[in-house]
């Protein structure tokens, strides 16, 4: 009883400052200059993880306001799986806000919370009680219905977390890969709201367990407090990932290269210069021309150095230099850029006495491990391995 007396003045400052993240973080989004995709997707995101995340204050409230509540989250549970989908793609590779990009399946799982909701709310208090609270079998007529079509829901939206948490880690692994096609450096910005998002899934993951394993066991207030404790951070790191991807790369840079706006990342690309005018000898030229701009231009010293501003530099159209660096020299623009720097570097390595991090941003990188990794993979060896291998 003590215990009770504890977590429920914790359980209620841990939902207050949930939703008062909540309400800060949908502020400064939409102040934020974002497409009206990812705006809308991710703020419908963070208000269905609002209403789910009220679930153990309303168990705490009263057994009347808790059936209510448990008759109208299911939208709202079911919403998750595609805004947070719809968002991703959004900020990835720039998706429009169409009905058409929601796949079906998804669409079709909400309007199904709909409806249970709907019935739900046709079932009498006595009933919802029973099916909610009481866990009392229904053997016929709505109440039965509603069990089942509740039941099979439930199953199939299982499913669908495990098929989108695929296509999300898909996704994201594929704008990785692409983001190399045209910079020269995968910035801070880039790995902490990739890490952002990795944390909003694994605590979205967490929190969803934690409640199925507390609707399957007695209930227990520290399992409460644990919950919504996992939504602050969902909520959070959700909402840093939007924040922070507002002034990373913008995902329409994406898009001035060929092909990098289909699903099937892989596919795509073994087809995307079958139509390029670009002949084997005007290959070879632009590649003379790539390695001339990075050993007299030296423009590799340039950290925010871009495929498209050496298309500028060069006056050659982007998609030519993209096709050049992948069929002819094999390799893509960021391993490029990054193999001159370490050239300059094993130079100033040999011939300076300046610290490993100096030169790291002297040739153009923009953070030592950066410089580490491509170091390593050029060399063998660490950029002190190869200084003290000179002595």
């Amino acid at each position: 009883m003590e215990t009770q007396t504890l977590n429920e003045p914790i359980l209620l400052i841990v939902t207050m400052m949930l939703v008062g993240q909540i309400a800060l973080c949908i502020s400064v989004l939409i102040a934020k200059k974002q497409n009206l995709t990812s705006k809308v997707s991710l703020i419908a995101f963070l208000l269905a993880n609002g209403v789910v995340a009220f679930e153990p204050v309303f168990s705490q409230w009263g057994r009347e306001q808790y059936t209510l509540y448990v008759s109208v989250v299911f939208p709202a549970l079911f919403l998750l799986n595609p805004a947070l989908q719809l968002y991703i793609e959004s900020i990835t590779f720039g998706q429009l806000l169409r009905l058409k990009n929601i796949p079906y399946r998804q669409s079709a799982l909400f309007l199904i919370g709909l409806l249970i909701s709907i019935l739900c709310m046709s079932l009498s208090e006595e009933q919802r009680q029973s099916i909610f609270i009481l866990g009392t079998a229904a053997d016929t007529g709505l109440p039965l219905v509603v069990v089942l079509l509740l039941f099979f829901a439930l199953m199939f939206w299982i499913m669908d977390c495990i098929l989108t948490l695929y296509q999300l880690t898909k996704r994201l692994m594929a704008y990785h890969k692409k983001l190399k096609d045209i910079l020269s450096n995968t910035n801070q910005q880039t790995h902490s709201t990739q890490g952002a998002l990795a944390l909003g899934i694994a605590s979205w993951v967490s929190a969803f367990v934690l409640m199925i394993l507390s609707s399957l066991f007695e209930q227990s207030h520290y399992a409460e407090v644990v919950k919504v404790t996992l939504y602050l951070i969902l909520i959070w790191s959700i909402a840093m990932f939007g924040i922070l991807h507002a002034s990373s790369i913008n995902p329409t840079e994406l898009t001035e290269i060929d092909g990098l706006t289909d699903d099937d990342a892989s596919v795509k690309n073994r087809h995307r210069y079958q139509r390029s005018a670009l002949g084997q000898e005007q290959a070879k030229r632009l590649e003379e021309k790539l390695d001339r701009a990075m050993m007299e231009d030296k423009l590799y010293l340039n950290s925010s150095l871009t495929l498209q501003k050496l298309a500028q530099h060069l006056s050659v159209s982007p998609n030519y230099i993209s096709q050049t660096l992948n069929e002819t020299m094999e390799v893509n623009f960021f391993d490029f850029v990054n193999r001159w720097r370490v050239i300059a570097a094993k130079e100033r390595l040999k011939n300076s006495s300046d610290t490993v991090s100096d030169i790291a941003l002297a040739v153009g990188f923009n953070a030592r491990s950066s410089f580490y990794k491509a170091f390593k993979q050029e060399t063998g060896e660490t950029p002190n391995g190869y200084r003290k291998s000179l002595r």
